[in-house]
């Protein structure tokens, strides 16, 4: 049984959108999506882990796809612990106790905040476009919001889909993902996320760790260094290398990442 359910909670001024897949008797299994996406992103994903016996739950994170902002943006919060609560509130609205959970980019640093205060309620996690430590400089920090509002959404969708894949079907498909979001929030959360660092959550978290890399991610590769050079001698954390994928390794190689993601959710 494979139904789909869009679903809604209200939360802090927020429209929390999120969908379902498959049968809720089955596995629970979260798929996050990072900063400017949404959870169309995930679709042909979910519904294939939904043949293969997990219920799905795929989020709109606050102020991206269909979760709408219920009160002015100024007046809200974006940092992580807050888009993390979210989910929280999603899996106990659900009454999922324990989920597995697979992030991209900031749909990973999502997981990783939850590995602090929420460790039992993750089953494995993986993550694919996400570093687990970032340190922007100051000046960054300031200045991207401040250019993504300059160049304004048509010209950031197309420059972050070009970023992102090489593909151009999968460009397509990014760019109009990346086209529909709110750039305003997109700014807000872009300063929240220039400078974290959730290794020691990584490092306490003693079950399966999946890293995804995409061979040709632009975006986050260059930041890997302080997260591999203190997980990669741990014995529960598995690094995989996905050739010829970028920044969103679900578009531009599904097979071999849902394969992975299949062998790590078995070592539960």
């Amino acid at each position: 049984m494979n139904d789909r359910a869009k679903n809604f909670i209200e939360r802090k001024g927020h429209h929390i959108a999120f969908t379902t897949y498959g049968d809720k008797s089955d596995l629970p299994l979260v798929i996050c999506h990072g900063l400017a996406a949404n959870g169309t992103q995930f679709i042909s994903d979910a519904e294939y882990f939904a043949q293969q016996g997990f219920y799905v739950i795929v989020p709109d994170l606050r102020g991206h796809g269909q979760s709408q902002l219920l009160v002015d943006p100024n007046l809200l919060e974006f940092s992580i612990p807050e888009l993390a609560s979210d989910v929280i509130a999603v899996l106990d609205h659900m009454g999922l106790d324990q989920v597995h959970f697979v992030g991209n980019s900031l749909g990973g640093v999502i997981g990783l905040q939850l590995m602090g205060e929420h460790s039992n309620r993750l089953a494995t996690f993986a993550s694919f476009g996400t570093a687990y430590a970032l340190n922007s400089s100051p000046i960054a920090i300031w200045l991207l919001p401040r250019m993504l509002k300059l160049l304004g959404s048509r010209i950031v969708a197309a420059m972050g889909a070009k970023s992102t894949s090489d593909n151009p079907d999968v460009q397509a498909i990014v760019h109009k993902i990346y086209a529909e979001s709110n750039l305003q929030v997109v700014a807000r959360i872009s300063a929240e996320i220039g400078k974290y660092d959730l290794i020691d959550n990584a490092i306490a978290f003693k079950k399966p760790l999946l890293m995804l890399r995409g061979a040709k991610d632009k975006t986050v590769n260059s930041e890997l260094g302080p997260t591999l050079e203190r997980m990669h001698a741990l014995e529960n954390f598995k690094l995989v290398e996905i050739e010829n994928a970028g920044h969103c390794a679900n578009l531009d190689a599904p097979d071999l990442v849902r394969s992975e993601l299949l062998k790590h959710f078995a070592k539960a």
